[in-house]
């Protein structure tokens, strides 16, 4: 089983190179977190505190939320990516069915694939981790106290182990589910239908869902309790808008098709065959585009909250004459979480992309232009991240006034700060990576031999 694992992936690696991108990414983002950490544990550091007159705990704080959101949408990509993986395969273990494989050896191969692809992706990504992660953790070590920066970090063989492993564990989770359903699949029917990555609102997602309106209910009811000389309504906000980003992230397969249909309403008062086609495909692609429209609203809602939150505590400050604040950590994780969470979806669309080629065969067979197609795929690709950017603006604005209504309470002006240039911005960015992946099936299509795109995998 072991051989023909990686048989499997010499032979079709280049289909997951999007995939091992995104492992690649995350890998290095938890390789620098476990590196911070784990350099506050030596005894340079210790020494190195006691002589700037603080604490260990408070060098580890200035990297906190750069753990916690490295965490979420790490898991998230990960997750997502090794659920795509599998669902992507399904022709493939059909053919391993009909060899003669068992459901339950099907869905070991599989798993197995998705280790492999996360193995595979880990490794650089930890080498870069090494590279590039001394000088950000010494950048951050300055933030917490003068002469930090000066204490030697480099990786070492413990924190570098520790970051492949929680890699590959956190994405064989996200693919143990769709690999049992996938082996169930009858052989035949896997080879005769396409099903591109599915996300589905299971048990476990409507639980969360669940805890995840019940938790933001709870921080706004313990929000006016909150102290107005600490800290809290800065965390109580910052707090409320990680708790929507992940409700929305676990009900994505009810709001998500919920949202686009509405859209496709919409278009259907507008005349035009690439309207009319983006239209139809969007809808009928509904509940498959969650996989791609979930990460991409964490990260432009990590952008609105961040982003949000600063400036309207900035915004308050100044009446007490607080003005110099130091946002390059936080420019730092919102471009991050952006980039990861974006080429996660990118990821979603390129590992369906063949799926995709087909059908943009059959549009040209029918007798849609180049240029039609073009026009539809601008047009699907912008609903995709205006639903996004919908999403990401409820949970901006319920960070965003929940702060500016807490310092209300306390003698501060109501001063709400929505960042609607830079979430403009960022969902450019993202419209464009989404573009061109949807693109590169449509050019294929196009390119070649229709007799070619239409024929069975």
């Amino acid at each position: 089983m072991l051989t023909l694992i990686i048989q499997t992936f010499r032979a079709r690696w280049r289909a997951w190179l999007p995939a091992m991108g995104v492992v690649i990414l995350v890998s290095a983002l938890v390789g620098i977190s476990i590196l911070h950490y784990w350099s506050s544990t030596t005894r340079q550091m210790a020494a190195a505190v006691a002589e700037a007159g603080t604490t260990l705990s408070e060098v580890r704080i200035a990297a906190q939320t750069i753990y916690v959101l490295t965490a979420l949408f790490g898991a998230i990509a990960l997750n997502v990516v090794g659920s795509a993986t599998v669902e992507a395969e399904r022709a493939l273990m059909g053919q391993w069915r009909l060899a003669g494989a068992l459901p339950r050896q099907t869905s070991a191969i599989a798993i197995g694939l998705v280790a492999l692809t996360a193995l595979v992706g880990s490794i650089p990504g930890v080498a870069l981790a090494a590279v590039v992660g001394p000088p950000l953790v010494n950048l951050v070590n300055s933030m917490a106290g003068p002469g930090l920066e000066e204490v030697p970090v480099s990786m070492h063989l413990i924190p570098a182990a520790i970051a492949i492993v929680l890699t590959v564990i956190t994405c064989l989770l996200g693919a143990l589910a769709p690999a049992r359903r996938a082996a169930r699949v009858p052989a035949v029917e896997a080879l005769v239908t396409t099903s591109p990555h599915r996300t589905r609102l299971t048990t476990a997602r409507m639980v969360l869902t669940v805890l995840g309106i019940l938790a933001a209910a709870a921080i706004v009811a313990i929000a006016p309790n909150v102290p107005a000389t600490s800290n809290g309504p800065v965390t109580i906000a910052f707090y409320l808008g990680l708790c929507l980003i992940l409700t929305f992230y676990a009900a994505a397969p009810a709001l998500v098709p919920a949202i686009i249909r509405g859209w496709g309403r919409l278009l259907n008062l507008v005349t035009g065959p690439a309207w009319q086609i983006a239209r139809r495909s969007a809808m009928a692609r509904a509940q498959i585009s969650s996989a791609t429209v979930a990460p991409l609203a964490a990260g432009l809602g990590c952008v609105g909250v961040l982003i949000g939150t600063v400036r309207t505590f900035l915004a308050q400050a100044r009446t007490v004459g607080i003005t110099d604040v130091n946002l390059l950590d936080s420019w730092v994780i919102v471009v991050v979480a952006t980039v990861m969470l974006t080429g996660c979806s990118v990821a979603v669309v390129s590992l369906t992309s063949r799926n995709r080629e087909r059908e943009f065969a059959l549009l040209r067979s029918a007798g849609a232009t180049p240029s039609t197609l073009g026009r539809m795929v601008l047009l699907e690709a912008l609903l995709y991240v205006i639903t996004a950017l919908l999403l990401a603006t409820v949970t901006t604005l319920a960070t965003v006034f929940t702060l500016a209504w807490l310092g209300s309470r306390n003698g501060l002006p109501f001063a709400p700060q929505f960042p609607g240039l830079t979430l403009a911005a960022f969902a450019a960015g993202a419209y464009l990576a989404t573009v061109t992946a949807i693109a590169l099936p449509a050019r294929k299509a196009v390119d070649a031999n229709l007799r070619t795109s239409l024929s069975p995998q």
